[in-house]
């Protein structure tokens, strides 16, 4: 759904589901929030809730939420 490869993108209908696979503990799933959340708050990457959620993405073992956090701090 988040990227709907042929058609347009249902961010509403990604966000369902990755909220229900990071509820059950995905820590991928809590890293794609943080980039959904990223691509909806483009002007501020560095808001509450893309930090928030790369932050938990990091907290369960995502590397590649450490890397993203850290390009946010850099910027």
């Amino acid at each position: 759904y988040q990227r709907s490869e042929g058609k347009a993108p249902n961010r509403r209908h990604a966000r369902t589901w990755l909220l229900k696979a990071a509820a059950l503990g995905s820590e991928e799933a809590l890293r794609q929030l943080g980039l959904l959340y990223r691509e909806e708050f483009l002007a501020d990457s560095g808001s509450a809730p893309v930090l928030r959620w790369f932050e938990m993405a990091a907290d369960s073992g995502s590397l590649d939420a450490l890397v993203d956090l850290g390009l946010i701090h850099e910027e």
